[in-house]
């Protein structure tokens, strides 16, 4: 009985303190109003930014596009959560425990995390639906229907589970290592006696660029360009460059697959009696 008292003043405690915490609707409708204009300024900056090299016309139409996806998904994420409330309380609870374990056990890359998430939330929901009302209900008071799916909800939900399980224990087939046929040789070279190649030398260095000199979007293979270069025709290797996308990558890019520009930066030392542009030293990226 104490500890059901003690548990009582506790709730009405962390209650009053929710309260005397919560910002009123003026308040809340203040907060929104600036979540609204910070996010509309971010949407402004960022994705506009870098789709700015399409042109007014492409970029204001893309932006459009945009602003009207993101409000239906507001919208639509909005009804979500409002059905989400109307399910029972026990299974609001269950979904969301699912949710932070499946995070933070499996932390990968999202699509990951996503796919384990669906994985664990739809399969014990088929499993632990179908079981409950094998239990719970007269099974001869089912319909044909019914029969069928409470059946095929058990059956796919242990299968699936089942399958997981088997994947997540399975610790592989033991394979032998190859044999490092290099280290059996009858004569191994024995290690060069010289410094550390990859510290600094005596020399020091400068580094050119060449390319089209008409680049867009990266000044060091435009204007900046050292050594101007004619183009390429890779019409033959990308294919998949045509169409309304093709379209948009020569629009952002500023050419087609017919005239690729050819651009590197170059590094070379800088020192007495060694060529500007020594094949044996200079480096290309």
């Amino acid at each position: 009985m104490k500890a059901k008292l003690i548990f009582k003043k506790l709730k009405s405690g962390f209650k009053k303190l929710v309260s005397l915490l919560s910002p009123g609707k003026k308040a809340m409708k203040g907060a929104a109003i600036g979540m609204l204009i910070f996010a509309c300024l971010v949407f402004l900056i960022l994705p506009l930014e870098i789709i700015q090299p399409l042109g007014f016309i492409t970029t204001f139409v893309f932006a459009i596009g945009l602003f009207l996806i993101l409000i239906l998904s507001a919208l639509l994420i909005n009804y979500l959560l409002k059905k989400l409330n109307e399910l029972p309380t026990l299974f609001k609870r269950a979904l969301f425990f699912t949710i932070l374990v499946t995070f933070l056990s499996f932390a990968g890359g999202m699509q990951i995390t996503l796919s384990f998430l669906a994985a664990f939330i739809i399969l014990p929901a088929l499993l632990g639906g179908g079981i409950w009302l094998l239990i719970k209900r007269d099974w001869k008071k089912n319909t044909l229907l019914n029969k069928i799916l409470i059946s095929a909800s058990t059956v796919i939900g242990f299968a699936g589970l089942l399958t997981i399980s088997i994947w997540y224990f399975y610790t592989g087939k033991d394979t032998e290592a190859p044999t490092n046929a290099a280290y059996f040789g009858e004569s191994i070279p024995e290690p060069l006696q010289l410094e550390d190649p990859s510290a600094d030398g005596p020399y020091s260095f400068q580094y050119l660029t060449y390319g089209s000199g008409n680049d867009k979007n990266r000044e060091e293979f435009a204007e900046q360009v050292s050594i101007k270069t004619d183009s390429v025709d890779g019409s033959n290797l990308l294919t998949s460059w045509s169409g309304f996308t093709g379209k948009l990558r020569t629009k952002y890019f500023g050419f087609d697959k017919d005239a690729l520009p050819l651009n590197a930066r170059v590094w070379y030392p800088e020192a007495e009696g060694i060529s500007r542009l020594c094949s044996l030293s200079m480096v290309i990226i």
